[in-house]
C-alpha cells in the first residue's frame, strides 16, 4: 500500500460491490420476464422496466445500510455478525414463503377488480411505486401512477445519497 486507504474509499468499493452483485442478481431474475414483457405487454417494455429495477436495486441497498445501523446500534460488535446471518435467513424464508403463499390467497377475480386509485396506502408500500411505471405504459395515466412513479425514482436515490453522505461515515466508524 504506497498510499493510504480512505474512509471514502473503502465506501465506495463496498457500496460498488453490493450494487454490482445485487444488480446481477437481479438481472439474471429478470431476464425472461423482459422479454416476456416485450412481447406481451409493450415493446418499450425494457425502457420502462429496467430503470425501475435499478431503482428497486438501490432502494435495497439504502434499505439494508439502515437495517445494518440499526443492527450495530442493539447489539455488540461479536454478535453483529450473527445478527445479520439470522436476518439474512429469516428474509429468505419469509421472500419464499411470500412468493408462494401470495399468489394463491389473492384470486384472480381480485386482480381483475383491483384498481390502484381505490388503495392510498400505496403510497406507502414500495413494490406499488415500482409497479407504477408499468401502469403508465398500459395506458393507466392516473395522477396516482405518476406520483407512485415520482417516489419510484427520487426515493431510492435520496435514500443513496443518504447511505454514501449519512451512514457510511457512520457506519465506517462503528465497524
Amino acid at each position: 500500500q504506497p498510499r493510504p486507504v480512505s474512509g471514502r474509499t473503502i465506501l465506495v468499493a463496498r457500496v460498488a460491490h453490493i450494487v454490482v452483485y445485487l444488480a446481477a442478481l437481479a438481472l439474471s431474475l429478470s431476464l425472461l420476464p423482459v422479454i416476456a414483457g416485450t412481447f406481451a405487454v409493450h415493446p418499450l417494455y425494457p425502457l420502462v422496466y429496467l430503470p425501475a429495477l435499478v431503482c428497486a436495486v438501490a432502494l435495497i441497498v439504502f434499505l439494508a445500510n439502515l437495517l445494518y445501523l440499526a443492527a450495530m446500534r442493539l447489539v455488540s460488535g461479536e454478535h453483529f455478525r450473527d445478527l445479520i446471518l439470522y436476518m439474512q435467513i429469516a428474509m429468505t424464508i419469509v421472500m419464499i414463503g411470500l412468493y408462494q403463499f401470495m399468489p394463491r390467497f389473492i384470486g384472480d377475480a381480485f386482480m381483475r377488480d383491483w384498481r390502484l386509485e381505490d388503495h392510498p396506502w400505496a403510497y406507502a408500500f414500495p413494490p406499488a411505486w415500482f409497479a407504477a411505471p408499468m401502469d403508465l405504459l398500459s395506458g393507466h395515466l392516473g395522477r396516482m401512477q405518476w406520483i407512485l412513479t415520482v417516489l419510484a425514482v427520487l426515493v431510492p436515490l435520496a435514500g443513496l445519497l443518504a447511505v454514501v453522505f449519512l451512514f457510511a461515515p457512520r457506519f465506517n466508524r462503528a465497524l
